[in-house]
């Protein structure tokens, strides 16, 4: 998800598999699964493979919301990349994002709506028997942070109540200590989580986002974050107008 700023000697992101896309056919959002077979109320993946599952999330919630949002077709192989070998793999490249949201207007009276909608959706997912296998566990973190990283666009800021587990396992590995996690936890905000997922020492992290907080350069240093507030104060719920992002019950 290259579309997010990270540190020069940064880790390894987390790696998001570009599965095979049913081309996005303008003909509405919400009823896009059932046109390619797949129900609208029963979890979704109930009677298909974690694969067809993928593939139908990233289509219609990724691509399908891309298209839409922005009212254009979108090129998949635009936003696909390489990986390196000796396993060569189509990874999800998200720097064309920056290029389609500097080449458009916000439409605010109609993309937050959109974005409500997919979070609906997003919801039937959760649901599924396929949630926690590969690679519907990495498209749905994508997902999400496409979803935060669109809300901000429009200033209609999105929330998520839970990390995201890959997210936080990430942390843990990386040597983030409980409180650590937590804090960053609190801003509920899936970009600024993948954004400390690439820092080295994650104390010095934590000192970059208390200075930034203290001198309201938080937005500067994540662009994508609403948030603010201290290590033991409570962030202050921002004042526009935010939704939720739907997070699973662990």
């Amino acid at each position: 998800m290259d579309h997010i700023p990270t540190p020069l000697d940064s880790l390894p992101g987390i790696d998001i598999p570009v599965t095979t896309i049913v081309p996005y056919d303008f003909q509405g959002f919400t009823t896009f699964p059932s046109r390619y077979g797949f129900g609208l109320e029963k979890p979704l993946g109930e009677e298909q493979s974690a694969d067809d599952t993928a593939s139908l999330m990233q289509s219609w919630l990724y691509f399908g919301l891309l298209a839409e949002f922005f009212g254009e077709p979108v090129n998949v192989e635009e936003f696909t990349c390489r990986s390196r070998e000796p396993c060569t793999q189509s990874l999800l490249c998200l720097a064309p994002l920056n290029r389609l949201m500097k080449s458009h207007s916000p439409e605010k009276d109609r993309q937050p709506l959109l974005l409500q909608k997919a979070c609906e959706k997003l919801r039937i997912f959760l649901k599924s028997p396929h949630y926690f296998t590969s690679p519907v566990l990495e498209i749905e973190l994508s997902v999400r942070v496409l979803i935060h990283t669109l809300g901000d666009y429009v200033d209609c800021p999105a929330t998520s109540q839970n990390m995201h587990i890959l997210i936080e396992n990430r942390l843990w590995e990386s040597g983030w200590c409980p409180s650590q996690v937590a804090e960053i936890g609190r801003y509920e905000n899936e970009v600024v989580a993948y954004y400390c997922v690439g820092f080295v020492d994650p104390t010095l992290t934590m000192s970059l986002i208390l200075v930034a907080q203290r001198s309201n350069a938080l937005p500067i240093m994540f662009p994508n974050s609403t948030r603010t507030g201290t290590h033991t104060e409570p962030i202050p719920v921002p004042t526009t107008t935010t939704f939720s992002v739907p997070t699973p019950i662990r």
